[in-house]
């Protein structure tokens, strides 16, 4: 789902900028996407933007997700992790911009935000100017959910009665382009949510208003869901990594918050799940 925001954030930086807090007007034909190219394990993409009237000159995103836990080993995840960001500094890179969690707190002990935090203490210690960006559920997760829920009227996670504030990777991508071409944004740390926070029974509910149907969560045992989205993920570190993630979910170790900093940052309201469905309804209904 990182690599769905960061592509969004590439086609929004190819297209004139919103105007959104730190966004300022300019004129576009100067400047050029030159592309993207991938740097170690397709963990961090270099952005290069022709010097054009804001001085752009090369940015660079780091995922520190999913290609990271592909690699049988958490330890080695962050290592690789922290290695792309002294590449990125010895490459003279001017900002560095990390798509890390909200979970990704000093306490962490869960193998995919202790990653993520991990990262961000390395890149405040490197000359680099850093921003950080922290989301929490992607709404996009839901998606392969599309083929039960017409079938069963149904969608299972194991979350019980844990609580989100789903984002939509649309809204993230565009934080990420505000990120990299607007100003202001160096050395801060960004939590950003979606508009409202949710158990996934509500989850359920927002489903069978859009889709004009009775959609249940189910609470799915956890060995059972392990055993179900095994075949799809990359390794047996990543499986074990996200079922510990969705235990936290449940007990309420990190509780997420909504917050404005969307809007302050774009100058517009994050998209609710509503609307998520709504635009993807083909693939529920």
């Amino acid at each position: 789902m990182k690599g769905i925001c960061l592509a969004i954030a590439l086609l929004l930086l190819a297209a004139p900028p919103a105007h959104g807090a730190g966004t300022e007007e300019v004129d576009r034909e100067d400047e050029m996407i030159l592309g993207f190219t991938y740097v170690g394990l397709a963990t961090v993409a270099i952005v290069g933007v022709a010097a054009g009237a804001l001085g752009y000159g090369v940015y660079v995103l780091a995922l520190g997700g999913d290609p990271l836990l592909g690699l049988g080993a958490g330890a080695l995840g962050t290592v690789i992790a922290v290695e792309i960001g002294i590449l990125a500094a010895e490459a003279g890179v001017r900002h560095f911009v990390k798509l890390s969690s909200l979970e990704a707190l000093p306490e962490a002990t869960s193998p995919i935000p202790a990653m993520h935090y991990a990262v961000e203490q390395h890149i405040g210690t490197t000359d680099m100017d850093w921003t950080v960006i922290k989301p929490n559920f992607f709404m996009q997760n839901l998606l392969p959910s599309g083929f039960v829920i017409k079938a069963e009227g149904k969608f299972y996670l194991p979350m019980g009665d844990g609580v989100t504030v789903m984002m939509d990777c649309r809204d993230i991508g565009a934080v990420i382009a505000e990120v990299l071409v607007g100003t202001g944004h160096e050395g801060q740390s960004y939590k950003i949510s979606g508009p409202e926070l949710m158990t996934f029974h509500a989850v359920a509910d927002r489903f069978s208003e859009v889709i004009g149907k009775k959609v249940e969560y189910v609470n799915q045992d956890p060995a059972a869901y392990r055993e179900r989205v095994a075949p799809f993920l990359s390794s047996e570190w990543h499986l074990d990594a996200v079922m510990h993630l969705f235990s936290e979910v449940v007990d309420g170790v990190v509780m997420p918050t909504v917050t404005d900093t969307f809007e302050q940052l774009v100058g517009r309201e994050p998209i609710p799940f509503r609307r998520f469905v709504q635009d993807h309804i083909s693939v529920y209904q």
